[in-house]
């Protein structure tokens, strides 16, 4: 990973550790929980993207951007499927770690990256509000109804309306 990420002295504003976040908020009472509120990508809301296949190994996604399917990798996939726009980053590695018996702080590490590869491809984004995933991006696209898709996919904005 660069070193200026690594780096605890960074001056960049979200390049902060959970006790510093603690710290603050402890120094500075409610001022301080109101500025470290949600300031780490751990503390937000991924929400998926894409359209999206299981596959037996893998998940792939429709990246319509680029249009073109993106395989993701194990972690990835584990990730992709939590993305529910309701759940915090944390909340996702926390399980994740539990469930494949991984240090907790590299599993943080490691899904803080790989959200940020899905957002910086355009798979993804995060919200600093839970907010739930329209229909055609909640489930896999084999066990949509094609109907409630279209009508999905033309509120969100994703094909122009019929009118």
């Amino acid at each position: 990973m660069h070193q200026r990420i690594l780096n605890r002295g960074s001056d960049w504003r979200w390049n902060i550790f959970p006790e510093d976040c603690q710290y603050i908020q402890e120094k500075y009472g409610e001022l301080g929980s109101r500025l470290m509120a949600g300031t780490t990508m751990l503390d937000r809301f991924p929400r998926r993207d894409g359209l999206y296949k299981i596959l037996p190994d893998a998940v792939a996604v429709y990246d319509r951007y680029q249009n073109r399917v993106v395989r993701l990798d194990p972690l990835g996939s584990e990730i992709w499927l939590r993305m529910d726009g309701l759940t915090r980053l944390r909340e996702i590695a926390l399980d994740i770690a539990g469930r494949r018996g991984q240090p907790l702080n590299e599993v943080l590490r490691d899904a803080t990256a790989m959200t940020g590869i899905l957002i910086g491809e355009g798979l993804a984004h995060l919200s600093l509000e839970p907010e739930a995933l329209p229909y055609h991006l909640a489930i896999p696209r084999e066990e949509q109804d094609p109907a409630q898709t279209a009508e999905s996919m033309r509120a969100s904005g994703w094909i122009p309306d019929e009118t």
